[in-house]
């Protein structure tokens, strides 16, 4: 190396290291300057808990009712909220079960042979019968199929 070389890199390395003294100065570099936080001798801002102040008053709703815990008791919701209530036919229980499942609910063939579609049925009466068809459980989900024979 010839000293021209040398003096060339130490002259880089000088303004390198003033470049970076500049940078940290500067917040570029190093842990920021949060607002409101005053800084502590050694650069770095003193972290301080948040004051906590009480809420202004006391909420005044109630509290809300807790979702309803099985699919046959929010498929009863379903219908009591659109003003059905007691018996509907087995089409317009299926109507709710897809609103709530997000999946259509069984033929009334499978569920209920031979029964014609107008009969009225109650929640209990439509829930036995898909039950019954393989809506209870993950035996009868088309993934499953295989096993539920």
């Amino acid at each position: 190396m010839k000293g021209q070389d040398i003096l060339k890199y130490a002259l880089i390395a000088v303004a390198a290291y003033l470049l970076y003294k500049y940078a940290v100065e500067q917040g570029w570099l190093g842990a920021p300057e949060l607002p409101g936080l005053p800084p502590t001798p050694g650069g770095q801002p003193q972290l301080q808990p948040p004051a906590v102040q009480p809420p202004a008053q006391p909420p005044t709703q109630p509290p809300a009712q807790p979702p309803a815990a099985t699919t046959k008791d929010r498929v009863g919701q379903a219908a009591r909220a659109a003003g059905y209530a007691g018996t509907l036919t087995f089409d317009q229980w299926n109507y709710f079960y897809g609103q709530v499942a997000a999946r259509p609910g069984p033929a009334i063939e499978d569920a209920f042979p031979g029964v014609p579609r107008e009969t009225q049925m109650t929640l209990d009466q439509w829930w036995a019968g898909v039950s019954g068809a393989g809506f209870s459980g993950l035996a009868r989900w088309p993934l499953m199929s295989a096993w539920a024979n």
